[in-house]
């Protein structure tokens, strides 16, 4: 059943990392002093911010994934006998996040950008809703 789960984890990360990677990846400003500003920021990053903690579903509780090496670094996993629309209605209304993906078994979504956001998926198994957390930057690139 866990290698089933797994199996199911994994092509839902593949998915969202598509889904992730075919987004707008180029903006345009007219406003040169934008510009100016935004490319600073970027190379500057003695002033940037810790990233903010990963947002947990308030049931759920953390486990060991049985294959850590499946999930991005510093991914987290967690289980709640919440149903899986519950968990997701919750990261979408009280969390910003954008569906990638959903059907009735599993949802894909990212909170934020590519870059600074979290990865949330979650998968309908065993009577439970797994989540799996992760910076949307460990998903592999395309």
């Amino acid at each position: 059943m866990r290698s089933v789960f797994f199996a199911s984890v994994m092509v839902i990360l593949t998915a969202l990392s598509v889904t992730s990677c075919s987004g707008n990846s180029s903006k345009s400003s007219d406003n040169s002093s934008g510009q100016t500003t935004s490319a600073a920021a970027d190379t500057d990053t003695s002033n940037k911010a810790a990233p903010a903690p990963m947002p947990v579903f308030p049931r759920a509780q953390a486990v060991t994934p049985p294959d850590p090496s499946k999930i991005g670094a510093g991914g987290k996993m967690y289980t709640t006998k919440e149903p899986l629309t519950k968990v997701e209605s919750w990261y979408v209304m009280t969390r910003g996040a954008q569906v990638g993906k959903s059907s009735p078994a599993s949802a894909m979504m990212l909170i934020g950008d590519r870059q600074a956001g979290t990865a949330v998926i979650l998968t309908s198994a065993a009577g439970k809703t797994w989540i799996v957390l992760e910076p949307a930057s460990s998903l592999p690139q395309h």
